[in-house]
């Protein structure tokens, strides 16, 4: 694995606080961390960006997180992808599985829950809170 400071990791939010939140913790954390908000931005980060780990809100206005996490691993089968969501029912978890989402962290979380779950989201290990 990587070290943290050649990790790159995409931060989707439509909520510029909560992105910002993240990427802070992350980048605090050693990583290379980059947001993206809105529909073009996210498309063109996937499309274009090389990274190691995604996390992606589910409740979206322009975009569901489910498709966001369809299109990139249509992009990159093996990308660890860490869907962050205070929405998640155990159908909706049961699918996110099925498209080869391993990861899975519920709002609100505490800082260490989340770094816990990039941690193992980068190891390979599934890990849910």
């Amino acid at each position: 694995m990587s070290p943290p400071s050649e990790t790159r990791i995409l931060v989707i939010d439509d909520e510029a606080d909560v992105r910002e939140m993240v990427r802070v913790l992350l980048t605090r954390a050693g990583y290379t961390v980059d947001t993206s908000g809105n529909l073009s931005e996210i498309v063109a980060s996937l499309l274009v960006g090389r990274y190691d780990l995604l996390t992606v809100d589910l409740k979206m206005p322009e975009i569901d997180g489910q498709d966001i996490a369809e299109l990139a691993k249509a992009v990159n089968q093996q990308i660890p992808i860490i869907v962050i969501s205070g929405f998640l029912t155990p159908d909706l978890k049961k699918q996110l599985e099925d498209m080869g989402v391993r990861h899975f962290v519920n709002k609100p979380f505490k800082p260490d829950q989340l770094l816990q779950t990039v941690v193992d989201g980068l190891s390979g290990s599934p890990h849910t809170v």
